[in-house]
């Protein structure tokens, strides 16, 4: 029997050694692996604040860390602008080392097995008083939010942030926004293949009823819904790009009221898209749905839009990513320097409008009121020799090395605008099987609308490599042939008679008091509502001043048109040139001819030949 006891005690001791050293074990990998964590999401940060102009940009940084037998400690601090707060939030992680995944106050309801679990919270005790307590009334007393995620030993890292019920009221504004409840739950995992590792990113978003109550001069307005669900899942490689995806999103019970509405205006709102590789072809598709659409202004309506591109080139799909990824840094760059610039030009007026009143509210006697011609001749030179010295930047605000800056990445833009569309072309769309879809449709007791296109693109002339040095120089007949397809367009004046008055048109035929209009481009022709014509008079029945927008390369002497190319140039209805009204033509309407202002020529000085002393006219 002691044998069997000490067998046991000696067992027990060895396997809390055991789950003692992977205890250890698993927390010295706990600090390595937040530290990659947050390098994942500050990257993320740096991309969404460059989108939004923020430098220098959000980041997530450790500021401590303390490693315990069992679990970890450590807050994160949010940095970036000089303008964020110093009193902001900080967040708060509490990281229990494995095997065992339960701690007690860690939000784990129960033990599961895993290389670690991270439970979130938000420090708010940097906030002001006032802060806090806002927030304790507007939370219930509740923190505002919480978040748990862990990791197993299939590699899959689990999360799930839950957001507690808002109440938030402004008696002083008239503001309020409450919110039953929110969560988001999902998953990261990592797999390997032929092109690298592949992040799968599956994702489930639930908010609970929502409002949202804005003072105005009549009175509030109200936004509502009653829920919100939206699923994702996606595929990403090691460079954040999308491989494949797909979601649905549905907003149930959207209700918006106003004070100049009669009745509010309700609706359910559905969507969904995808994107997946078949085979090689990329094939994207997305639709959205207003259903139950009621409004004032009509009867029930149900709105719907499908779009499908197929076909695509899924290789050159992952490099346009690229390049477009690295036109929009460069488009961020400029956006910032723009902004910056123009944020130093108000400077610099309110600066000079500041000058001006202290200027115009000095004492106004006349000794103060006689001018000091030296020193504003003076200051005239030296105002006149800094504009010369920099007159790049005098109107951008910019100084000359962020002007410098701003003309190279203008100049790295263009470059790179074309080579995307050299990409586009080359490589994304494949000639006979990249097709383009299209369906919009409106309907309700009154009558129907609808938009309906299907074209596919066919290539260039055989021999030619369309790009954007080939694709100005097609002709009009090359263009046509690019694409071929169908449009259709269906209207029921019933459904909306003021837009009536906008379809008749040549190009707009009527059957059974429905306008129509079918167009297929046919490679060779275009054919509308049955009838063969050209693109030029295709173009020419859309837009009768457009004729000369498509001319054939041919019928250009050095870049400018033939004579007699451009229809109309210069000539009145009857063919005669026009002329510039003279005599009293010029005042047939009754307006008023202001005589030239007289101000002296420059005369040189006393005693000079050539004196002149004829008054000349103002420009």
């Amino acid at each position: 029997m002691k044998k069997i006891l000490s067998g046991l005690i000696v067992l027990l001791i060895l396997g809390l050694a055991a789950l003692g050293g992977a205890t250890w074990y698993g927390g010295s990998r706990v600090e390595s692996e937040l530290k990659q964590g947050l390098t994942a999401v500050n990257g993320s940060l740096r991309n969404f604040s460059a989108q939004i102009q923020l430098e220098p940009p959000l980041q997530l940084a450790l500021h401590s860390f303390q490693r315990h037998p069992l679990d970890s400690d450590a807050v994160l601090t949010l940095e970036g602008p000089a303008d964020l707060p110093a009193e902001r939030p900080q967040i708060d992680l509490k990281l229990v080392h494995g095997p065992v995944l339960w701690r007690p106050g860690t939000g784990a309801g129960t033990p599961v097995l895993g290389q670690g679990l991270a439970h979130l919270q938000l420090d708010l005790s940097a906030l002001s008083a006032d802060q806090q307590a806002l927030l304790s009334q507007a939370f219930g007393g509740r923190e505002p939010l919480s978040g748990l995620a862990w990791r197993g030993f299939d590699q899959q890292t689990n999360y799930q942030v839950n957001l507690n019920p808002l109440d938030y009221r402004d008696e002083t504004s008239g503001v309020a926004v409450t919110l039953t409840e929110a969560s988001l739950t999902g998953s990261v995992s990592e797999s390997r293949s032929e092109g690298g590792n592949i992040l799968t990113l599956p994702s489930h978003f639930r908010a609970g009823a929502f409002s949202m109550a804005l003072p105005g001069d009549s009175g509030s307005s109200e936004l509502r819904f009653s829920g919100i669900t939206a699923n994702g899942n996606y595929d990403l490689n090691a460079d954040g790009l999308a491989l494949r995806s797909d979601s649905d999103l549905a907003v149930s019970g959207v209700e918006f009221t106003a004070p100049d509405l009669p009745e509010p205006v309700s609706f359910d709102l559905v969507g969904h898209s995808s994107m997946g590789d078949d085979a090689g072809n990329l094939n994207l598709a997305s639709s959205l749905k207003l259903q139950v659409l009621k409004t004032p202004f009509a009867p029930e309506t149900e709105a719907s839009l499908d779009f499908g591109l197929t076909g695509l080139n899924a290789k050159a799909m992952a490099a346009f990513q690229q390049q477009l990824q690295a036109l929009q840094g460069n488009m961020n760059e400029v956006n910032r320097l723009t902004l910056a610039g123009l944020k130093q030009v108000a400077a610099d007026a309110q600066a000079d409008g500041a000058l001006t009143d202290d200027t115009t509210g000095r004492d106004a006697s006349p000794a103060a009121a006689e001018p000091d011609v030296a020193a504003a001749g003076a200051g005239l030179a030296a105002a006149e020799t800094a504009a010369e010295q920099d007159t790049a930047a005098a109107g951008t605000g910019l100084n000359p090395e962020d002007q410098a800056r701003l003309a190279e990445l203008s100049g790295e833009l263009e470059q790179q605008q074309q080579q995307l569309l050299d990409l586009a072309l080359e490589k994304l769309v494949n000639p006979g099987h990249t097709r383009f879809t299209n369906a919009l449709a409106i309907n309700n007791e009154n009558g129907k609308a609808s938009l309906d296109l299907d074209l596919t693109y066919q290539g260039p002339p055989d021999g030619m490599t369309l790009n954007s040095t080939t694709l100005p120089t097609l002709t009009p007949d090359q263009l046509l042939a690019l694409v071929r397809g169908k449009v259709d367009f269906g209207f029921d004046p019933a459904l909306f008679p003021l837009a009536a008055l906008f379809l008749e048109h040549p190009a707009i035929a009527k059957e059974d008091e429905r306008y129509v209009a079918h167009l297929e481009l046919a490679g060779d022709r275009l054919v509308l509502n049955g009838e063969d014509m050209t693109l030029e008079a295709f173009i020419a029945l859309l837009e009768p001043d457009a004729g000369g927008l498509l001319m054939d390369p041919g019928d250009l002497e050095d870049g400018e048109p033939v004579d007699g190319d451009m229809p109309n140039s210069g000539q009145g209805e009857d063919g005669m040139m026009d002329a510039e009204p003279t005599g009293d033509e010029a005042v047939d309407d009754g307006s008023m001819v202001d005589e030239p202002e007289m101000i002296p020529a420059a005369t040189p000085a006393a005693g000079e030949a050539g004196t002149e002393t004829a008054p000349v006219p103002a420009r």
